[in-house]
């Protein structure tokens, strides 16, 4: 709902900024020229919105008065106006006077987004809070307390955490709410506080008194949820503690959804052929550095795929050569195996691109958990409950985990993505789908230096 307000509410300053602009210019009169501003400018929105999406202007992990924040939304104010210009240098047979009028739309779109977005961080993002309290201590119970607690632009307001074990085994330390021992005055805390949510952890529905206390205040509308959906539902990902069986028989084993794998696999084949005419004219630069150090220019290397089928994934080589002479290693950080133009290529994700070929095989999906060597897959497996079902889906070029978490470093790191993996798996989409290849591209000019 909030990324929603937000959405809607840039799209008011966008077209307000318009007419002022237009007032501007052209005073009382201005409502000749809404009719030929009108259409490209309008145009020019949707690629404004989408480079504020990139931006991540819409995750409320970034909705805060802070410098990280105004950065990114000047920086795509800059960006979108680069483009504005361009677009009607280029585009013939616009009617409209593009330099001062541009300008001057700049400057009241820069002063208005601006004071928009401080007040709704300041003001409107830590309205109408959901005042919360979390009953059951447990490690699960302490991340999202941790999370919400940092985060207060997400709207719920932790006022207690009630521990109901038998013996208090767990405390949260350094958080900013009051902690309770024991659930004989849940109600008065309910009332008092004026709770609206009740993230409930499992063993709170083991206690015959706190679901009488809970049948009462139901009645005043107070919204119950459980500790792992609360976790899925806020933090994007799935908590491997709470999973079992029965979980993915009814959340994962489904079947495939026709339409979606369908526009799915045809999408895949757009964007590989649109990857390689981008392959085409980079691969004489990218050829000729990799040669400069030497060795092949490609690297082939054996990687698991959907339903455990191994393939052969093509990237440019990034390492020395030889680089395993006793078997496969994880990848480090500052790894010293990697080449200077390699780490070019890796940080931009160009490394990457001769992956088309793995996609239009149907090996590889845009969209999708990482493809990992079989040697790493048969140890995870072992290490990590659950990992074998990251191989319902396609491996992919970029997937949730990698936009929210990044590259792995070492299988510890492994754990935290399959929580990702699964939440993609589970609530697999076209929307979801966009929302990775939006941010892969931030991901991709933020290291190139945009």
């Amino acid at each position: 709902m909030k990324r929603i307000v937000l959405f809607l509410g840039d799209l008011v300053v966008l077209y307000a900024s318009l007419y002022i602009t237009l007032f501007i210019r052209y005073g009382l009169v201005f409502r000749d020229q809404i009719s030929i501003h009108l259409i490209p400018f309008s145009l020019l929105f949707i690629l404004w919105l989408i480079i504020f999406y990139i931006a991540s202007l819409y995750e409320l992990n970034l909705s805060k008065n802070s410098p990280e924040f105004y950065s990114s939304l000047f920086t795509s104010i800059a960006l979108s106006t680069a483009i504005s210009v361009l677009f009607f240098y280029l585009i013939p047979n616009i009617q409209i006077a593009p330099r001062r009028n541009l300008l001057i739309y700049v400057v009241i779109l820069t002063g208005l987004i601006s004071l928009w977005r401080w007040l709704y961080n300041k003001i409107l993002g830590q309205t109408f809070k959901n005042n919360t309290i979390i009953v059951g201590f447990n490690q699960l119970a302490y991340d999202l307390a941790k999370f919400l607690n940092r985060n207060p632009q997400y709207g719920y307001n932790l006022k207690y955490a009630l521990d109901i074990s038998e013996q208090a085994a767990f405390s949260f330390q350094n958080i900013d709410f009051k902690q309770v021992r024991g659930a004989k005055d849940i109600q008065k805390i309910i009332e008092e506080e004026k709770i609206n949510t009740i993230i409930l952890s499992p063993e709170s529905y083991r206690l015959p008194d706190i679901i009488d206390v809970f049948y009462k205040v139901g009645k005043r509308n107070v919204y119950f949820i459980n500790l792992a959906s609360a976790y899925e539902k806020i933090m994007k990902k799935i908590p491997l503690e709470t999973l079992n069986q029965l979980w993915f028989l009814e959340n994962i084993s489904r079947g495939e959804k026709k339409l979606y794998e369908f526009i799915k696999r045809f999408l895949d084949i757009t964007l590989a052929i649109i990857g390689g005419i981008i392959f085409i004219v980079l691969f004489p630069f990218i050829a000729l550095a990799i040669k400069r150090i030497k060795g092949p220019v490609f690297y082939k290397q054996t990687r698991i795929g959907k339903g455990g089928q191994p393939f052969e994934v093509i990237k440019f080589r990034t390492m020395v050569e030889n680089a395993e002479p006793n078997g496969a290693v994880w990848a480090e950080k500052n790894d010293s195996r990697v080449t200077k133009i390699g780490k070019f290529l890796r940080k931009t994700r160009i490394d990457e691109l001769p992956q088309i070929i793995n996609i239009l095989k149907g090996e590889m999906s845009v969209v999708g958990p990482r493809a990992e060597r079989p040697e790493f897959v048969e140890k995870l497996k072992n290490q990590i409950p659950f990992y074998e079902e990251r191989l319902l889906v396609r491996p992919g070029l970029s997937g949730w985990a990698q936009i929210n978490y990044g590259k792995d470093l070492d299988h510890n790191d492994t754990k935290e993505k399959l929580q990702y993996d699964l939440y993609y798996i589970k609530n697999k989409s076209l929307t979801v789908d966009l929302a990775v290849i939006l941010k892969t591209i931030k991901t991709v000019l933020s290291a190139t230096g945009w």
